[in-house]
């Protein structure tokens, strides 16, 4: 079982839950414990996971699939979507337009920050149809995009 803990409601406008601490009021509050829950209900393989960090991400799933008995995996990471100011310590990337080669992984991780830029005309050779862009006021840094690119092209913006 994977339990994504973002930290909000976002499915009904992102109010406080049970796990934020907070209630509807913003009145500080305890926060839901979701380990103790789940070693409540008799789950002996409780995993916490940062689901920014991909290949760790993947591990944990095929570990826990592999597993003899019931396993919870719990996502938790804060959602980048929420927030105006940096939720996360790194800085924002850029894309080497030059380096990339159009293949659209970085895309598929469906961060809003990224977007393809098509090439109405290749230069003499090119076979890419595009390449990845990095919308630095929408990056929050995750690096998510880093992590799965095969080509090295993803770098610090200065």
């Amino acid at each position: 079982m994977v339990i994504m803990d973002n930290r909000t409601t976002a499915m009904t406008g992102a109010q406080p839950n049970p796990g934020t601490g907070f209630t509807l009021r913003q009145d500080p509050t305890i926060s839901a414990n979701i380990e103790k829950i789940a070693e409540a209900f008799g789950f002996k393989r409780i995993r916490t996971i940062n689901p920014y960090q991909v290949k760790e991400t993947e591990q944990v799933i095929a570990e826990e699939l592999a597993a003899a008995e019931p396993s919870l995996i719990i996502a938790l990471a804060p959602c980048a979507l929420l927030k105006t100011e940096r939720i996360l310590p790194d800085k924002p990337l850029r894309i080497k337009a030059d380096v990339c080669k159009g293949c659209k992984t970085c895309i598929n991780t469906g961060c809003p920050a990224l977007e393809f830029v098509k090439i109405e005309e290749p230069k003499e050779g090119e076979k890419r149809k595009g390449f990845s862009r990095i919308n630095e006021l929408l990056c929050v840094g995750c690096r998510t995009c880093q992590e799965v690119c095969k080509f090295d092209c993803i770098e610090e913006a200065s």
